[in-house]
């Protein structure tokens, strides 16, 4: 079971996503979506049934992305700046 924090076109919403998959078939998912043109992201538990997606607060967001309690994060909006990573890949500094 992974964790991934989803942060929802620039704090439009935040997602817990629990999904049980590896790393490279989540991967393989988001990128089949995201490399789509015209891609945007809208109604994400929708798009990526995969797994259990909880609404979170912006402040749970934070708390999590600066804890230990996460395996991958990922920023979803257009085709042209969504991304993703695995927690160890990422750098992460506090405003």
């Amino acid at each position: 079971m992974m964790t991934i924090l989803v942060e929802e076109e620039y704090g439009f919403k935040y997602w817990l996503w629990e999904v049980d998959a590896g790393w490279t078939e989540i991967k393989d998912k988001l990128d089949e979506k995201i490399n789509r043109t015209h891609w945007y992201s809208s109604n994400l538990p929708f798009q990526f049934p995969d797994g259990i997606w909880n609404e979170i607060e912006y402040e749970e967001y934070r708390r999590m992305l600066f804890g230990e309690e996460f395996d991958a994060w990922c920023h979803l909006h257009t085709q042209e700046d969504s991304k993703y990573a695995l927690k160890e890949q990422m750098e992460i500094h506090d405003e």
